[in-house]
């Protein structure tokens, strides 16, 4: 079944990309999927339609407050009860008060993107690609701004998460990750 699936991609990849050409009426930027490639974007937020407006940043209070039982808002127990007893440890984001958990950027997603590390303009990993938005999907057919924008978790959850909820202090210790509070001039 794959390979008469990817037979079928294989004949009906250059037509398809033909008419994506003739749609655009200018050149297009190639297909990279399975491909290396570096981009740069902004944290930043978006308003698909009139009255709805997504920030770039949710928190772990705001996964709680959307918390059913049922997904898609169903929190594991385990991670519950730590939250709700507030055991931040060093992942708490000042301002936010809270625990970062995603944040949208305005980077062109693609198919291939999910696990790409998420840098920022100091080369430090801040988190991991892993979707994008509902609108965001008809970008695979033309590069729109005001609603390109890619879904990442932070790290600061991830590494809450191995920390404070998993006690995975071993796999903390392999990725060099230091506990307890930040030192002086250390950024985390």
């Amino acid at each position: 079944m794959k390979d008469k699936r990817q037979g079928a991609a294989l004949r009906l990849r250059p037509e398809w990309r033909k008419a994506v050409l003739a749609h655009a009426g200018k050149p297009v930027a190639p297909d990279a999927n399975s491909t290396l490639r570096v981009s740069f974007a902004k944290v930043q937020g978006y308003a698909p339609r009139d009255g709805a407006i997504y920030t770039p940043q949710t928190t772990l209070s705001g996964m709680l407050a959307k918390h059913t039982g049922e997904e898609p808002f169903d929190v594991p127990e385990k991670v519950a009860k730590v939250a709700e007893a507030k055991r931040f440890g060093a992942w708490q984001d000042k301002k936010l008060k809270d625990i970062p958990v995603n944040f949208l950027s305005d980077a062109d997603t693609t198919g291939g993107n999910s696990g790409s590390p998420t840098v920022n303009g100091k080369g430090q990993l801040v988190g991991v690609n892993f979707d994008r938005v509902w609108e965001n999907v008809a970008n695979d057919f033309g590069y729109n701004p005001d609603v390109a924008r890619n879904v990442n978790v932070d790290v600061r959850y991830i590494l809450w998460m191995l920390d404070q909820v998993e006690d995975a202090d071993a796999l903390l210790r392999e990725l060099g990750v230091r506990k307890g509070p930040p030192v002086a001039g250390e950024t985390r």
